[in-house]
C-alpha cells in the first residue's frame, strides 16, 4: 500500500471518517530537509503495515488543517482512530513512527 496524499479539508475529512483503521497523518512541507529524509522510510512503513491508513498533508498546500491541527514544526505525525486524535511525534525519525504504530495495533 502507498501512501496517501490529502488534497483538500473534505478529503481529510473522509480519511478521518475510516474508523475502522488507525490513520497516521504526517504534515510536512515541500522545502522540509528533514521531512524528505524520512518520506521514503515513511513510505516503507505504509507497505510494511497495511492495516494501517497512511497519509501526507502539506501544510503550506493546506495550511487551515494545519492551523486547526496546532502545527508548529515539520515533520509531525499524527495518529488518528475513529476521528480522534490519538498521539502525536514530533521529528523525522521514522523507528519512531514504527514503534508507535505498533503499539497501536
Amino acid at each position: 500500500m502507498s501512501v496517501y496524499e490529502i488534497k483538500s479539508e473534505e478529503d481529510f475529512a473522509n480519511v478521518l471518517g475510516q474508523s475502522n483503521k488507525i490513520v497516521v497523518v504526517d504534515f510536512s512541507a515541500t522545502w522540509c530537509g528533514p521531512c524528505k529524509k524520512a518520506a521514503p522510510l515513511y513510505s516503507r512503513l505504509a507497505t510494511l503495515m497495511p492495516e494501517i491508513l497512511f497519509c501526507k498533508l502539506d501544510i503550506d498546500e493546506l495550511d487551515s488543517i494545519a492551523k486547526k491541527c496546532v502545527i508548529k514544526s515539520v515533520p509531525t505525525f499524527i495518529y488518528f482512530k475513529n476521528g480522534r486524535e490519538i498521539t502525536r511525534t514530533l521529528g523525522a525519525d521514522v523507528n519512531v513512527v514504527f514503534d508507535v504504530c505498533k503499539k497501536l495495533l
